[in-house]
């Protein structure tokens, strides 16, 4: 299916902005963060690479003069966030008002306290930086 060049300049704009903040990414995250296949993620990043935005390497895409390539097999702090983001966005939609929420000290706990400002629940926590 055939994209607009705007959809596709709103794709890329979204990577640079994850690059911007994390420094690289993998193509399978990419794909399931956007919600698109990773044949277009890796498209998207080519066209990319060509325009001299980001260099490509095995799997993934960093911004251009980044030093570091990341090891096969080990999770990327920028793949971690997303799921972390992921987990934390299905969670809050778990959480109905009047609920009893535990809040550990973990950082992916953490993240949820934004999702239930407008929320009626009860938080339960051993998280001093919640109190």
């Amino acid at each position: 299916m055939k994209s607009s060049k705007s959809v596709i300049q709103k794709r890329q704009d979204k990577i640079m902005n994850h690059l911007a903040q994390f420094q690289s990414a993998e193509v399978v995250t990419l794909a399931k963060w956007l919600k698109i296949s990773e044949i277009t993620v890796r498209r998207d990043l080519d066209q990319m690479a060509r325009k001299g935005l980001v260099e490509r390497f095995f799997g993934g895409v960093r911004l251009v003069g980044q030093q570091s390539t990341p090891a096969s097999g080990e999770p990327q702090s920028s793949d971690l966030d997303l799921v972390k983001e992921e987990i934390v966005q299905a969670a809050a939609q778990m959480i109905e008002d009047k609920d009893v929420v535990f809040i550990n000290s973990s950082s992916t706990a953490m993240r949820i306290v934004p999702y239930l400002k407008d929320k009626s629940v009860v938080i339960v926590t051993n998280n001093a930086k919640l109190i």
